[in-house]
């Protein structure tokens, strides 16, 4: 058999196999690759494990080809006149199907792959349920539930009371999510942190929420925290020697990149002033969406004014700013005194009772107000820098506001929906309201919340005529007070209320035409209308003061609403008016 030697150092066997020959060679199952050796121009081949043959053709399909070609017949066996390996041909026609031999190493990866559909009717799911144990069993059962469940754990962190073991719990894990030794990153899940009854004392002495751990917890999960509520009854915030007052122990490198939300607890006076700063400070501009401090800075500063400005910006839509007087005062703790036994507390003794002073008995004074000057000129600077403003709540302050600002507030900010206007205002606020006619208004508080409110609601009548507002009391009342004041009556109800005494004038003042004109032209047709007012006005037609209720009660058509019997509804224009306390004025 004539046959054709082909060169030893082309080593095939590192490019083909599975090639179909011959079965009439002796040898055509040795297991040696071949080559194809067809005659004519080799062609292009794109791969690079072939550039160096050019004679071999792959095949396309890693099988047969169906285009493949007839060449000569190609049987393998080895040559005996050369001491090496050399394939050697047969030049019998036969067809050819080559499949070229892939070198590339598998990588095996693992994704988790779900549903698409499935993350969005898994968290519908589990918000029926309300067991914390099963929640925590959803977390073994594949990825969707894990996450979902682990959102409904850990999203909203609420911690009140004597709760501190799960804080040292929360802690833990964070801690441990922090050294990448938990399947997810629950640093990354927490959205919301609401911790009250804050100690600034060790885990180990206290049942509460320790103020150490809190502030660690805070430091991890900044970064993605929303929303922030803190509130303390714990004195010794204010103490230089046990903390340093401007940032409360927290970390300088915490920082606040997506919080949205900060509320101090309603009358919270544990935490400095300067503290309050320096959570505005630690969050970017054009971020905060609601500020909401009832009655917990004592003394707000120009620099708060600037940064709720600057970091609220075009998304502060919720400002609550007043002062501490807008809050009752800490009451004190009365506990019983045990049979047999002493209790030694800071007051003593009083009449069997042991008797002890509230945190802030010391260190609250109702009476105290912010700065008028710097009050109104950085409120102005916060309407000008918040146009998407939807509700302002500056009650309590007791001395009224500058002329033209509620005008400025609502041109500038044209979506305010819900308005708590200070003591000490009059009809020229109310008619800047009836000008500016605001289209989205419906809740409007016009009351009385400073001290005042719940702070000697009525008073003897030498009192009442200091103030020049009474002319007259009730038979219980002395003579000598009768004569002291020829200003308008204010009656008192029933003197069984508050025998000799008579009510104490509100602070603002206001006339029954104005009033009437506001729910006349300002609230109807607006869901949900609201309207709160003094406990008198001022009444036109005789120049006295009357109760407000009465004066309500003469709009055609109003109703006494049952459920608060302080309120009428008026159903013709779909309106509530409701007088906190005006009930005890009415004979």
């Amino acid at each position: 058999m004539e046959t054709e030697l082909v060169p030893a150092e082309l080593d095939v066997t590192d490019v083909l196999e599975d090639v179909s020959l011959d079965a009439s060679s002796p040898m055509g199952t040795a297991g040696y690759a071949v080559t194809n050796l067809a005659e004519g121009p080799a062609p292009e081949v794109p791969d690079a494990p072939y550039a160096s043959s050019p004679n071999l053709k792959p095949s396309a399909n890693l099988g047969l080809d169906p285009n493949a070609v007839s060449v000569p017949s190609v049987t393998v066996g080895m040559s005996t006149d050369h001491g090496v390996r050399t394939p050697i041909r047969d030049k019998a026609p036969v067809t050819l199907a080559l499949r070229p031999v892939t070198r590339r190493r598998i990588v095996i990866s693992y994704e988790r792959v779900v549903d698409e559909k499935l993350p969005l009717v898994v968290p519908r799911i589990l918000r029926f349920v309300k067991d914390e144990q099963t929640l925590r069993e959803c977390l073994r059962v594949n990825w969707c539930f894990m996450g979902a469940s682990a959102a409904r754990l850990y999203q909203n962190v609420a911690l009140f009371g004597a709760q501190g073991h799960v804080l040292k719990r929360l802690l833990k894990l964070l801690t441990k999510a922090a050294d990448e030794e938990t399947l997810l990153d629950y640093r990354r899940i927490v959205r919301s942190l609401d911790a009250g009854d804050l100690m600034l004392e060790e885990q180990e002495v206290t049942k509460y929420q320790s103020w150490n751990l809190i502030r660690e917890v805070i430091r991890r999960v900044a970064p993605n925290l929303e929303r922030l509520y803190l509130d303390s009854s714990d004195p010794r915030f204010h103490d230089p020697d046990q903390i340093h007052p401007h940032t409360c122990g927290l970390d300088q490198r915490v920082q606040f990149s997506r919080l949205r939300n900060i509320t101090i607890g309603p009358g919270c006076l544990a935490f400095p002033d300067a503290f309050l700063v320096d959570l505005l400070r630690r969050c970017p501009r054009d971020s905060i969406a609601s500020v909401r401090l009832p009655g917990c800075a004592r003394d707000w500063p120009r620099e708060g004014f600037e940064l709720i400005a600057a970091r609220g910006g075009k998304a502060l839509q919720d400002l609550i700013l007043t002062p501490p007087g807008s809050y009752p005062a800490p009451v004190e703790e009365t506990i019983p005194a045990a049979e047999g036994g002493l209790v030694q507390l800071e007051d003593g003794m009083r009449n069997g009772i042991a008797v002890r002073r509230g945190p802030f008995k010391g260190q609250y004074d109702a009476k105290q107000a912010w700065d008028f000057e710097t009050f109104c000129s950085g409120l102005e600077l916060v309407i000008d820098s918040c146009p998407d403003l939807r509700a302002l709540d500056i009650s309590g302050h007791t001395q009224g506001l500058k002329p033209g600002l509620i005008d400025k507030l609502i041109t500038k900010c044209p979506l305010l929906e819900e308005l708590d206007m200070p003591c000490g205002i009059n009809d020229s606020v109310m008619y800047e309201l009836l000008l500016a006619k605001p289209k989205h208004l419906w809740r409007i508080n016009a009351s009385c919340h400073c001290h005042k409110s719940y702070q000697d609601l009525f008073i003897t009548p030498a009192e009442a005529a200091a103030h020049s507002l009474v002319s007259s009391f009730s038979s219980n009342s002395t003579s000598s007070a009768n004569n002291a004041s020829s200003a308008p009556l204010i009656k008192l109800a029933s003197n069984a209320n508050a025998p000799g005494l008579v009510p104490r004038p509100p602070c603002s003042v206001l006339t029954d035409a104005v009033v009437k004109a506001v729910i006349d032209e300002i609230l109807p047709g607006k869901v949900g209308a609201l309207l709160e007012l003094p406990t008198h006005g001022m009444q036109v037609r005789s120049a006295k003061w009357v109760p407000m209720l009465a004066v309500l009660e003469e709009i055609g058509g109003a109703k006494v609403d049952f459920r608060d019997t302080n309120g009428v509804y008026i159903p013709r224009i779909g309106v509530k008016v409701v007088v906190p306390n005006g009930r005890l004025f009415l004979s």
